[in-house]
């Protein structure tokens, strides 16, 4: 189970989160700071019991050109799908998105220019990324994803043939 090792994550966004302590609970404080938004935020709690979907929605839909959202060396228990639709964002998350839903965990739709980044992703029922290019396009997206655990598909692009799917999309394991 991808659960049981999120504690080994590597420490390559240290610099992400000692910006992050900075900030204070308030989110007013935002926009003095910098813009790093975390789902706690917005009432996650990342303890792999409450759903944090609602949560980490609400810090990607708050989430400006040139923002970092964080999500730390916990796991997200979700179960609807995380949907990014904003560009020049980074998604970055040290812990484990753990997906019960059985549609998509994260679906980026008609993204260009945004930076994910995610140790890990667990969707037993469902597929973990999904690149929807059905209403737009999808381009220069850099995908990194350290595990994978999806019964369905791990990463599935999606286009309807009127729209690119990018053909810049680099996914990696790290």
């Amino acid at each position: 189970s991808l659960v049981s090792t999120h504690n080994t994550a590597t420490d390559a966004h240290a610099d992400i989160r000692e910006e992050i302590t900075k900030l204070s609970d308030n989110k007013a404080n935002l926009n003095e700071v910098a813009t790093y938004i975390t789902p706690e935020m917005y009432g996650a709690k990342g303890d792999n019991v409450n759903d944090d979907s609602a949560a980490i929605q609400a810090a990607i839909d708050a989430a400006g050109r040139e923002a970092v959202i964080y999500l730390g060396k916990k796991v997200y228990l979700t179960s609807s799908t995380l949907v990014l639709t904003k560009n020049r964002v980074k998604f970055v998350c040290d812990g484990v998105i753990s997906y019960t839903g059985t549609g998509a965990a994260i679906k980026m739709e008609s993204v260009g220019y945004a930076d994910v980044d995610i140790y890990a992703i667990q969707a037993p029922n469902g597929t973990a990324l999904l690149m929807d290019s059905t209403d737009g396009e999808l381009g220069q997206n850099i995908i990194s994803i350290k595990y994978i655990l999806a019964s369905v598909i791990g990463v599935h692009i999606k286009g309807d043939g009127a729209n690119g799917a990018g053909g810049h999309n680099i996914f990696y394991n790290k």
